[in-house]
């Protein structure tokens, strides 16, 4: 028997269930198909598709005969111009159990399959359910039937509580990777709250808006005090309301075609919602966020220098440079907890610096105002950060080689050497700044009163006590390149070696250890720990 006829057979085999669906399209299939015939240029007998998380399907003949007959069916309605309409999948839809879709399956097991999509996350099975058809801002056939747009914007706090949690991510989050310019972010959210309300019926809802705005309503339950999530939430735990906004933040980005038609807040939308449950604890779980979004940034051009491209604004130079080194940043921590060389070389890319200037003033300046002059906290230590994880993704290459010699510990001294001066450099300007600041030690948890919201973010970004928590982090990061060495150099003998050329590399291991407990330690430090 030939190797087709075997193939059907064990399809048949697979499938036992399923023969009914084949009796029920066995007139779409050719009149001459013989099951038993031998020929080996006899009609095909499918396919094993390989579906998310290594499932295999198989696929008969009459799966592709009914594709082709779908398509004859549509052409028939675009030539009899019949419009349809789809029906939106409202909670009281979910809920019923009585309600059916057109292929007779309940509401009930669809809420069941709706939620087991989401229990592994974007990288568990990577958009499995994806949506087939772009959005055009109507009705559509939705990512996952249990969740669709309505239901997400109906999902939406109050305005009030909107309110608080950007403000709790803007000094949260948003300060450790700030990935979209805050006051264009906040200046479009207000005119959805307008149009949300129906006093801005002109607005437009875009799918990549919404998946921002969802993944910051989530991570802003990650880092929101329980106090505040209780008072706009009631009794419902943290842990609850970040899986509700986590399930509703992957909906939208789903809706959002990503990552097949990516954009810059679709991948930021990622980041941030992928980045926020990242453990080093389990770093092979997080490979996929690095390599997935790594591949994204490239399609997006995001390893060119954006100020060389035509069209782009001085604001999306800024984003785009920000989403670059947080990827780059992201696959060195992960090379850091697995012990894995990192994926992305310096030699592929070629992006400058972030500006530490106020993103404010870089807005502001876009819609004509003055040139941007101060920097911001936020800016200097962010630069410092990813200045660190570049150096570092530079010497893990040398440390993970499988002989390491002499020549590379003196390398990898070089560049640790390198590391503790700019980050030394980057404390200079930030205790200098700290020393000028109007803004108390504490900023307000509260939401700020009515006023121009470019000043609450300027002061959410440079304020005293984020002054200290950047110069005890950046300490930290100066002594980390030798708690980082000290294990490979010890499997390759070279301890010896490296005491002999940096005496005081035992004692910046100690205050690296030191240095981490203290800020784990301190509570005033918690809206930063993502």
């Amino acid at each position: 028997m030939s190797l087709p006829r075997r193939l059907h057979q064990l399809g048949r085999m697979i499938l036992e269930d399923g023969r009914e669906e084949d009796e029920r399209h066995q007139d779409l299939l050719p009149a001459d198909f013989d099951a038993d015939d031998d020929d080996d240029n006899g009609p095909d007998p499918g396919y094993l598709h390989l579906g998310a998380q290594s499932k295999a399907t198989y696929l008969s003949p009459s799966h592709f005969a009914s594709i082709r007959q779908e398509i004859s069916e549509i052409n028939n309605l675009l030539r009899q111009r019949k419009g349809y309409t789809v029906q939106d999948v409202t909670p009281a839809r979910i809920n019923s159990a009585s309600s059916t879709s057109q292929s007779g399956e309940t509401a009930d097991s669809r809420s069941r399959r709706g939620g087991n999509s989401f229990s592994h996350g974007l990288d568990g099975g990577i958009f499995a359910n994806a949506c087939s058809q772009p959005w055009t801002g109507g009705s559509i056939p939705v990512a996952d039937e249990s969740i669709s747009r309505a239901n997400i914007i109906d999902a939406i706090p109050s305005s009030e509580a909107c309110e608080e949690l950007l403000w709790a991510y803007f000094r949260g989050y948003h300060t450790m990777r700030p990935l979209f310019n805050g006051l264009a972010f906040l200046e479009e959210v207000q005119a959805f709250q307008l149009w949300r309300e129906g006093a801005n019926p002109n607005y437009i809802l875009g799918p990549h808006f919404l998946a921002l705005y969802m993944a910051v309503i989530f991570a802003s339950c990650c880092v929101s005090p329980r106090a505040m999530l209780q008072r706009h939430f009631g009794p419902n735990s943290r842990e609850r309301l970040a899986q509700q906004y986590y399930d509703l933040a992957t909906s939208a980005i789903r809706l959002a075609e990503f990552p097949a038609s990516p954009s810059l807040r679709t991948f930021a939308a990622y980041i941030i919602i992928d980045s926020t449950w990242l453990r080093e604890e389990q770093p092979l779980q997080c490979c996929s966020l690095v390599g997935l979004g790594f591949r994204v940034a490239q399609m997006l051009g995001l390893h060119r220098e954006p100020s060389r491209l035509e069209g782009v604004k001085p604001v999306d130079v800024q984003v785009r440079r920000h989403l670059w080194w947080t990827i780059v940043a992201l696959d060195a921590q992960v090379a850091l907890a697995s012990g894995l060389p990192p994926m992305i070389e310096s030699k592929l890319y070629r992006v400058n610096a972030i500006d530490e200037r106020d993103e404010v003033d870089l807005a502001s300046y876009q819609q004509g105002g003055q040139p941007p002059g101060r920097k911001t906290i936020l800016g200097i230590f962010v630069g410092a950060r990813y200045a660190f994880y570049h150096h570092t993704s530079t010497f893990l290459r040398l440390i993970n080689n499988h002989q390491v010699t002499e020549a590379d510990v003196d390398k990898t001294l070089q560049i640790t050497q390198e590391i503790h001066r700019q980050m030394e450099d980057h404390k200079k300007h930030i205790l200098n700044l700290s020393r000028s600041l109007q803004t108390p030690d504490h900023p307000s948890t509260s939401t700020p009163s009515p006023s121009p919201s470019h000043q609450h973010l300027h002061r959410a970004q440079s304020n005293r006590l984020l002054a200290l928590f950047a110069t005890r982090v950046l300490t930290m990061l100066a002594a980390k390149p030798y708690a980082i060495m000290y294990g490979p150099l010890r499997k390759h003998n070279l301890l010896k070696y490296l005491q002999q050329k940096e005496p005081e590399a035992i004692n910046r291991i100690r205050l690296f250890l030191h240095s981490f407990l203290q800020l784990a330690q301190d509570q005033r430090f918690q809206p930063w720990h993502c």
